[in-house]
């Protein structure tokens, strides 16, 4: 990831087939990851079809013999099938596919709620809570886009970056690409949104995030 972070596109492609082996145990999701690495790496390199194609199979449920965190992550709300959720729906949409992943789209809004309306329990680093909230927020702004509603999607950018969002997956995550949908959205509302936003914990966080989506589903 960071070899593509530099645009070094061959250097990636090197480290993930020395990453790859048949004897590799996903438990940690890492059939999910190659699979997000290898679209990132198509992406790269103008393939567009190809990569979202390698989206939508990262995004698949992929079931495993052992999950790291049993008790606090349902299946279906594990943080890696989460982050590939939402950096696929991102992709489709920074190359307006969206309506090749409308059930993808379907998905987006029940899983943040009820992602929001859990616990907020501790986790190791690469599984934050709050990031990968900001993932399926920055997917949930670029469908707020489609749809025409320019200030809801400039707030859930601004919210998702208040979140600390993961930015594993380049060019797809880097903060280029949030920008170019920025410049899409209502500013004001933008500006707006990162003011309230700058001193609220992590528990008023996902408060507001689900203040957010109520008035989405209230908007209809």
């Amino acid at each position: 990831m960071a070899s593509l972070l530099l645009g070094e596109v061959d250097e990636a492609e090197y480290w993930l087939q020395l990453s790859m082996s048949p004897d590799t145990d996903d438990t940690y999701g890492l059939a999910t990851f190659q699979s997000g690495v290898r679209a990132e790496i198509l992406l790269a390199r103008g393939e567009t079809e190809a990569g979202l194609r390698m989206w939508r199979r990262a995004a698949e449920p992929s079931p495993v013999a052992r999950r790291p965190f049993p008790d606090t992550e349902p299946p279906g709300l594990e943080t890696w099938t989460l982050e590939a959720l939402g950096v696929a729906v991102v992709a489709h949409a920074q190359h307006g596919r969206l309506d090749r992943v409308a059930h993808l789209v379907g998905e987006l809004r029940p899983k943040l709620r009820r992602l929001l309306s859990g616990p907020a329990v501790d986790r190791p680093a690469y599984a934050a809570h709050l990031a990968i909230c900001g993932v399926l927020l920055l997917a949930f702004a670029h469908v707020q886009l489609d749809r025409g509603a320019p200030a809801q999607a400039a707030r859930s950018i601004a919210l998702a970056e208040r979140c600390r969002l993961l930015r594993t997956f380049q060019p797809t995550m880097s903060s280029v690409r949030v920008k170019q949908a920025l410049a899409h959205a209502d500013g004001a509302a933008y500006e707006d949104a990162v003011s309230a936003y700058a001193a609220l914990g992590r528990e008023e966080l996902r408060a507001e995030a689900l203040r957010l989506l109520d008035a989405v589903e209230t908007a209809g």
